[in-house]
């Protein structure tokens, strides 16, 4: 059987079944059944699939990550971050507009998912800052672009999944995350900055400095120590040697709990909704990768990506054409359709042995370029999950405003993709000197 008919086989199929409303995970398990059912005994392989993937010690960061960033929801730890954020931020030109972009970073850095991100400090932020009379699209805006980086500055729950994908050192690709996700975090600011210098009614009235700002420091800090303790765990613990990133996540939930104690905000209805929001988000996750890897193997079986890379190899084209106007421009579409979950786990199956295995690129810079573009999806209609989000916490009102101010920060997140491509050691140089 042909190439283009074994894709057209298993392609066309899946894309019926999405456009048709059945879930994901549903379809993609579907679609890699209805391509192994002339091979191999399906009932046998799915069975020993799910038992498999679903037996790992890895994934169970993924629900002690989440119990953790619910924990720091519900328990209000999140106000204090973005109050001891704004009072960092208000002699730069935007002021609190940066206060979205800090407190988010800080935020993604325990809770690892770009929509509790985005919706938690957009709760937090927006009514305050539209009394202020900031623009509501750039509040939105900055808000939205600022929670995709809770996909790349660990503990990264896409991360995770990619890792098990691929079987990659999760410590390494942690690591690799955070230089790029502290540059993006600077480079959003900069934008924010020089669009206030443009157009000084977007933000209030930048505050000079002065003797009473760096009074405020030491209370700006204190506001924000949960945040540095918990991150310090995390790190400090993995890096360390002291624990693999699994227990760094239990030891960290525990530690949120702890805080929680000690602000006198740990109830039985906080545990009870924390765990049921960590639990719904985990199986979701989780039946979407059982989905995905379904499918995967249908591909392998077929040897659709060994045919995809010998014709790749053959063709006579630079790869970094091929990367720039082929694989880069085909995520953007793909996250216009998908959720980052699923565009992982369908898309690395096919796309890793091409631009790993031919096209030379390590395997750790790939996993945080992929989440980068990823992040990408976030900000791009028609699904852009972090601009929903934010719609619905600012008033639900002319979501194209917020697309379009969001624009800029995906020129951003694709200038750091080009940047990445041509200079790998920025991501990779971390980890080489912690674990090399």
């Amino acid at each position: 059987m042909s190439l283009w008919l074994l894709i057209i086989r298993l392609v066309v199929p899946l894309f019926v079944l999405l456009a048709g409303g059945v879930y994901i995970a549903v379809s993609l398990a579907a679609t890699g059944i209805l391509g192994l059912e002339f091979l191999v005994k399906v009932p046998q392989l799915t069975g020993n699939l799910m038992f498999k993937n679903l037996n790992s010690y890895t994934l169970l960061a993924i629900p002690l990550y989440i119990f953790m960033g619910e924990i720091m929801l519900h328990s209000g730890l999140s106000h204090g971050l973005f109050s001891g954020a704004s009072k960092l931020t208000k002699v730069i030109p935007g002021s609190l507009l940066h206060t979205n972009i800090l407190s988010c970073a800080f935020f993604a850095a325990v809770s690892g998912s770009s929509l509790a991100t985005a919706g938690t400090i957009g709760k937090i932020a927006y009514s305050e800052e539209k009394e202020r009379g900031y623009s509501r699209s750039m509040i939105g805006s900055t808000i939205a672009a600022g929670g995709c980086l809770g996909i790349l500055i660990p503990p990264s729950i896409d991360m995770i999944i990619y890792c098990v994908i691929v079987r990659a050192s999760v410590g390494r690709l942690f690591a690799a995350g955070l230089i790029p996700g502290i540059l993006l975090a600077l480079l959003f600011s900069l934008y924010v900055g020089f669009r206030t210098k443009q157009n000084p009614n977007i933000a209030e009235k930048t505050q000079k400095i002065s003797w009473k700002y760096f009074a405020g420091i030491p209370a700006a800090l204190k506001e924000l120590w949960p945040l540095f303790f918990i991150m310090g765990i995390v790190f400090g613990g993995i890096y360390g040697g002291i624990f693999t990133p699994t227990e760094a996540a239990a030891v960290a939930s525990v530690a949120a709990l702890g805080i929680a104690a000690l602000n006198r905000k740990l109830s039985f209805t906080l545990l009870r909704n924390s765990a049921l929001a960590a639990l719904e988000t985990t199986a979701m996750i989780l039946f979407i990768m059982l989905g995905a890897q379904i499918f995967a193997i249908s591909l392998s079986m077929l040897k659709v990506p060994a045919h995809l890379c010998a014709l790749v190899a053959d063709l006579p084209i630079h790869p970094m054409i091929i990367w720039f106007f082929g694989i880069i421009p085909l995520y953007l579409v793909l996250g216009c359709f998908l959720d980052c979950v699923s565009m992982i786990v369908l898309t690395v199956p096919i796309i890793y042995p091409i631009v790993v295995g031919s096209f030379g690129f390590d395997p750790i810079m790939f996993g945080v370029v992929l989440v980068i573009l990823i992040e990408c999806s976030l900000l791009t209609p028609p699904v852009g999950m972090n601009i929903f989000v934010v719609h619905n916490v600012t008033g639900g009102r002319n979501i194209m405003a917020l697309f379009k101010a969001a624009l800029p920060f995906v020129i951003c997140l694709l200038l750091m993709i080009t940047v990445l491509t041509y200079f790998p050691q920025i991501a990779l140089f971390l980890p080489s000197l912690l674990f090399d």
